[in-house]
């Protein structure tokens, strides 16, 4: 009764006193419990009511209003399930009671149990209909209630579409339910590039952005790099630069969806383009566990200096993991140079990696020079972390050093992440500055594809052998802690007599700016400005002899040529595939031996991969559209500067003599004939009997002559071409007769483990597909005669339909074969059965060259020089043919003799020392 009174007189904290005096009384009062659990909820002791309402339901459980009371204060402490639980109950002791329901409801919402929530507010508006609100509560109930099933449906559809991925009715029905959500019309759209429905697919991506406008509460963000991607897989290049226009409107900074829009654009337009696996290969992804294939004996040492931007050396590391393994014996070493973000953390994920911290920053020199110490193989790679290394990268440069005996540096191509050029190789100039030469163009153009030296390449990414690193010191420290230290290493191989080479096979795409900004005023950019005037007052005496900034830069690229030869020929090289394209290529070597920078022009101007690379890898610059527009439009801008052109063949010599001597005319022409074709021409216009063809040779040799007085100098490659010439027209001069360079390979078995033989020759030339259908059709047959059990190989690409035709059990028509080694060291002879041609015959020297035997007809063994029954047999006729290659296959020391014979003749005459001498004269002779 005092604590009644108390509260009345509003004096609260007595009450609770008194309330709980008569408690300590007696326990029993479950009225006195109520009373005190409703003033200790007013003075904010919530967890002390609740302790009281237990008590007093505990003595009262039919009491309503403690359950009430009791599921208020819960509610207060957010314990809602306990106060779901009470509201029931007190449901259960009072069901009208309107507020319970209501209450009950809005507890249930909470919680998200629409469904017990919705027939609560129900139960609520049947007691009492104007209850304020119910009703707006109600549908904001059944809303949630509907939007809960909808989640639920689409995730069963989402499931469903997981294990049916093409089918597109389950996102039809799941758009049905969910008609706003972004990520199902991209699936949507990607499922349908897919099969190929592009209309479609770019209707409900319209569809999806504008879902995706409307949708407030989704990060969705369409991939539409991932769906131009897809049309590309699809071939569908006009809907994929769609879709790559719509990502660069989204992202106008991205540089990656910008070059790939670029790509595209160049495929569709039948230009160079990268390999879509190559474009993907650039995103950056987000570090997890990855594992280098690194060796305890390396070859290469990589050396990658960091601090801090962990995301760009993670992917670094996993572009090198990707394009290396145990073929090239590799070790990689991470100098972090004391990041201060989660470098250290990412790079534990990483095995078969050295890392290693630097505990005070040593700069990007102190690092480079620290990690080079550790080093143990035989090469060591500079490689920033803000690069991605693109497939071969380093197996290219690593064969540079082997192809170039005084390499002593090699750079490789830097490309931005859009595709566009960042440097192919650099030029210093006279006042110190420096050039990234090419910046901002195109890289497939010719001249940036090609090998050459250069004043330096950029540190980003560079080759050097350790010893000769150990000989110059490393990075000279002078520059620390950054910038010209790339450029004075380069400057100091030279000093040491080596070449400084630029690798355009090697592509490295380098993220400019990560590593130290591109603000020379800030950071460690500064001390670009710095370092310059040091290296200036190092260098200052060999820069006197460089060009001052920006004159000439295409002498300056390649500082070191001093004589030019531009080659004109019908077609791209291909040594693998036919005797002229041997002749040719070796030629070039010669010519480069001469000190010449050799430009190579296929009158087609058409790029074959492997084989343009094959001529670019040796240093010569190939002209391929759609670069270059036409030869002539190359000899009308870069005419001047050559000092020989070389033209080979008649039709194409006829087409261009006249051009370059018009805009060359510096330069000293050599027309090589390859061989004389009017000679050719009337030798088969004799064994058909011909009168047509008897014209056609006359003709002929009108044009050629012409061409040789035009030329200031004529190469035929047999004497025997030589002294005809000079006989029917000693108006002519300076024909010059050569031997055709070639490689000498030597013999590996002996006679005994030899068996069968073989004929080898391309059949674009029709005196080929005439020796084999000579040889098959009225020598073979005799020779079987004599030796039952012995094949003839017939290796030559484009065979036509007759040749095939002849295909037996003992005639192997092999077609192309890239490496012909295995037949020449396993065949016991070849044959060389031409009844008309003209010139040396490349299958001859082939076999020579191989110490191969050959039984060769009159006409293939012209000119040569060579002796019956020395270095070759002859026969004249198909039944003196059969004999002598029964003679040579079945006698031991015949063959032995002919073998050596053949080995001596092509060593002294056709060798690459002996042919280089040769030239080296008559070009001498020739200079104008």
């Amino acid at each position: 009764i005092n604590g009644d009174n108390l509260v009345e007189k509003g004096e609260k904290e007595e009450a609770i006193k008194a309330y709980i005096k008569a408690i300590e009384i007696n326990p029993e009062l479950w009225e006195v419990h109520h009373k005190l659990g409703n003033l200790l909820q007013e003075n904010g002791e919530l967890e002390a009511a609740v302790t009281t309402y237990n008590k007093s339901i505990e003595l009262k459980p039919d009491f309503c209003w403690s359950y009430h009371n009791l599921a208020d204060v819960l509610v207060k402490l957010e314990k809602w399930e306990e106060a779901v639980c009470a509201y029931q109950k007190a449901i259960k002791l009072e069901p009208d009671f309107v507020w319970l329901h209501y209450n009950l409801a809005e507890i249930l919402v909470k919680i998200g149990n629409f469904y017990e929530a919705i027939a609560a507010y129900n139960s609520a508006i049947k007691l009492k209909p104007d209850l304020p609100k119910v009703y707006e509560k109600l549908g904001d109930a059944l809303q949630q209630q509907m939007e809960l099933h909808a989640k639920e449906a689409v995730n069963s559809y989402q499931q469903a579409i997981k294990q049916n991925p093409d089918d597109i009715e389950l996102y039809h029905k799941a758009l049905e339910v969910k008609p706003n959500d972004p990520e199902l019309y991209l699936q949507l759209c990607q499922t349908l590039v897919r099969q190929n429905e592009l209309d479609e697919a770019m209707i409900f991506y319209q569809m999806g952005l504008q879902a995706q406008s409307t949708n407030q509460d989704t990060s969705t963000q369409f991939d539409l790099m991932e769906l131009g991607n897809c049309c590309v897989k699809q071939g569908k290049l006009k809907e994929a630069i769609f879709f790559y226009q719509e990502a660069l409107r989204n992202n106008p900074d991205n540089d990656l969806i910008s070059w790939q829009l670029q790509n595209i654009k160049a495929m569709k337009n039948r230009e160079f383009a990268y390999p879509l696996e190559v474009v993907e290969d650039l995103r950056l992804l987000e570090p997890r566990s990855l594992t280098l294939n690194t060796s305890d004996r390396p070859i290469i040492s990589i050396i990658i200096p960091v601090y801090n931007q962990i995301l760009h050396t993670y992917n670094c590391l996993r572009s090198l993991a990707e394009t290396l393994d145990e073929s090239l014996p590799f070790e990689v070493i991470v100098m972090d140079d004391h990041s201060s973000d989660n470098t250290q953390e990412v790079l534990s994920q990483v095995s078969g990696i050295k890392s290693v911290f630097n505990e005070q920053n040593l700069g990007f020199i102190g690092s480079c020079n620290r990690g080079a110490e550790m080093a143990k193989g035989e090469y060591l790679i500079f490689l920033n972390n803000d690069t991605v290394v693109m497939p071969n990268c380093f197996q290219e440069m690593l064969k540079t050093f082997k192809q170039i005996p005084n390499a002593g540096l090699v750079g490789a191509k830097f490309l931005y992440p859009n595709g566009k050029l960042q440097e192919a190789g650099g030029i210093i100039w006279q006042n110190g500055s420096a050039w990234n030469y090419g910046r901002l163009d195109h890289p497939n153009k010719p001249e940036y594809c090609y090998l050459r030296e250069v004043d330096y390449c950029s540190g980003a990414g560079i080759m050097i052998p350790t010893k000769l690193w150990r000989q110059i010191g490393g990075f000279d420290t002078r520059y620390k802690p950054a910038y010209y230290e790339d450029t004075d290493l380069a400057f100091e191989v030279r000093k040491a007599g080596y070449k400084v080479l630029y690798q355009p096979l090697a592509k490295i795409v380098h993220f400019e700016g990560i590593s130290s900004g591109t603000d020379v005023n800030k950071g460690v950019k500064k001390y670009q400005v710095v370092n310059h005037k040091k290296f200036m007052n190092k260098w200052k005496n060999v820069l006197k002899l460089h060009r001052p900034n920006g004159v000439e830069p295409n002498f300056e690229r390649e500082r070191p040529v001093q004589k030019r030869l531009l080659m004109i020929d019908a077609c791209m090289l291909t040594p693998d595939q036919d005797s002229g394209s041997v002749t040719a290529f070796n030629l070039i070597k010669i010519f480069q031996s001469l000190d010449y920078k050799v430009t190579f022009a296929p009158d087609n101007l058409l790029y074959v991969e492997k084989y343009t690379e094959d001529l670019q890898r040796l240093g010569v610059e190939c002209l391929y559209c759609s670069y270059v527009t036409s030869i002539i439009s190359h000899l009308e801008t870069y005419g001047s500067q050559y000092d020989v052109v070389y033209l080979a063949r008649l039709e194409f010599t006829e087409k261009y003599i006249d051009k370059v001597k018009k805009f060359a005319p510096q330069a000293t022409i050599i027309y090589d004939t390859v061989d004389l074709h009017y000679l050719r021409e009337q030798r088969e216009a004799k064994i058909k009997n011909s009168s047509e063809l008897d014209e056609k040779a006359i003709n002929t040799k009108e044009r050629e002559l012409g061409l040789m007085a035009k030329a200031d100098c004529t190469l035929v490659v047999s004497m025997m071409e030589k002294q005809m010439l000079e006989k029917e027209n000693p108006h002519l001069k300076n024909i010059n007769f050569f031997h055709m360079p070639r490689d000498i390979y030597g013999t590996e078995k002996g006679f005994t483990d030899r068996k069968n033989i073989l004929f080898i020759g391309g059949f674009q030339h029709p005196p080929n597909v005439d020796a084999v259908l000579y040889f098959v059709q009225e020598v073979f047959p005799l020779v079987k005669q004599k030796i039952d059990d012995i094949k003839i190989f017939i290796i030559g690409s484009k065979a036509p339909a007759e040749i095939l035709n002849l295909s037996s059990n003992d005639v192997i028509i092999t077609g192309h074969v890239p490496d012909i080694s295995e037949y020449f060291n396993s065949c016991k002879m070849s044959v060389a059965p031409l009844r008309y041609g003209a010139g040396i015959k490349g299958k001859i020297l082939t076999s020579f060259s191989y110490g191969l035997p050959v039984v060769a007809t009159p006409i293939a063994a012209e000119g040569m020089g060579i002796k019956n029954g020395y270095d070759v047999l002859i026969g004249n006729n198909p039944e003196n043919f059969a004999k002598q290659v029964a003679n040579l296959y079945l006698d031991n020391n015949l063959w032995s003799k002919i073998s050596q014979n053949s080995l001596e003749t092509i060593s002294s005459r056709y060798s690459m020392a002996a042919v280089t001498n040769k030239f080296n004269q008559l070009l001498r002779t020739l200079k104008k």
